[in-house]
């Protein structure tokens, strides 16, 4: 019985070892096929076509602009839908990019409306089988210029408290736009748009700022035939501080200062507003010198005060009081000097007669007792 089985094991060995190569043989006869196919179908087979959506350009402009004084000034269409054939594989590898359509409005010799052919060049190795539209319609201008003001505009910026913008101004403040008439009648201003993003603003900045040409309702006015005489500008922005700062007084040279009880103000604060970077390290202002001709009470009027330049009051007082109180004068009792006695030695311990008298009275009274 155990030999049979012992036939059985090895027979099965070898069946499954006369299999394997089958099976490998298969895998790879299929891979060979798939090979084939694809093969047939990017090379072998007949033309493939495919549709893109290219952007239209206009040449021939700057032709226009020298022989006749005009230029293009809008356009009908600005996307062009082209079909092309080809090998799939030479389809496969071609991008819209690859692809050009455009108009050539060079021969144009009047201003208006004017339909123009649509022309299209693809890459090699590809037909184009059609294109939609074949024409538009093109409208010429004569050239002329304008000048218009820059106005500067502010966008997406947060400021701390306290602090707020104050004036702006550009190194240009008017830009010569050139192009046709019909869409230079159209621009009021250029704009010059400074997005300071994300951040917080706490002193004064200067920025570059793109131009952008809008109308009377600040519309933005996009025209590719229109030329600025520049695309830029650069934007100073002053940045002002509001704080209270504390009023002070100092002492004359020479002064003595210990006569002096004590120094009130009122107000003892002053509201002003400046350039932040002037402002942000002024804590105090002295507005009095006190010498030995000061009066107990002087009254200053604020708008003689010497503020630091670019700094300005805006409270509603119009004056401060100064009050100093003096300490009280001590006076020092006079200083006598006793008289200088003359030596005389005939007088020399002789009591006077008022003390001579004194003692006679004064012996007469015991000698009774």
């Amino acid at each position: 019985m155990n030999n049979i089985d012992s036939v059985n094991n090895l027979n099965s060995e070898e069946k499954k070892q006369r299999r394997s190569p089958m099976i490998l043989s298969r895998i790879f006869c299929l891979l060979i096929a798939v090979v084939i196919w694809l093969y047939v179908v990017n090379i072998s087979s007949g033309d493939y076509e495919k549709t893109f959506t290219v952007d239209l350009s206009v040449e021939g402009v700057t032709e226009l602009a020298q022989s006749m004084g005009m230029t293009v000034y809008d356009q009908a269409e600005s996307r062009v839908s082209v079909v092309l054939s080809g090998k799939r594989n030479v389809i496969s590898s071609v991008l819209e990019g690859d692809i050009r359509a455009f108009v050539d409005v060079s021969s144009i010799e009047s201003s208006g409306r004017h339909t123009t052919a649509v022309k299209i060049s693809a890459p090699s190795g590809v037909s184009v089988i059609s294109y939609s539209p074949s024409s538009i319609d093109v409208m010429t201008d004569l050239i002329t210029e304008v000048t218009v003001p820059v106005e500067i505009d502010l966008q997406k910026y947060s400021i701390s408290s306290g602090y707020e913008i104050g004036a702006y101004s550009t190194d240009t403040n008017s830009v010569t736009v050139k192009g046709p008439a019909a869409t230079l009648g159209k621009i009021s201003k250029a704009k010059a748009v400074v997005d300071l993003g994300a951040g917080w603003i706490t002193s004064s900045f200067r920025n570059s700022a793109e131009l952008i040409l809008v109308d009377a309702d600040g519309i933005q006015i996009n025209n590719p035939f229109l030329s600025c005489s520049v695309d830029s500008v650069d934007v100073d922005v002053s940045v002002l501080l509001r704080k209270n700062i504390s009023l002070a007084v100092e002492y004359e040279a020479g002064f003595d200062s210990s006569k002096i009880q004590s120094v009130s103000i009122n107000p003892s604060t002053l509201a002003v507003k400046g350039s932040a970077e002037i402002l942000t390290d002024i804590s105090k202002l002295v507005i009095l010198k006190i010498g030995t001709d000061t009066k107990a009470d002087t009254v200053i009027k604020i708008a003689d005060l010497d503020l630091p330049e670019g700094i300005e009051y805006y409270g509603s007082a119009d004056r401060v009081n100064v009050h100093i109180e003096y300490k009280p004068l001590v006076t020092e009792p006079p200083v006598t000097t006793p008289p200088e006695t003359t030596s005389n030695p005939e007088t020399t311990n002789t009591p006077s007669d008022t003390e001579a008298s004194s003692v006679t009275e004064a012996t007469e009274i015991l000698s009774a007792e």
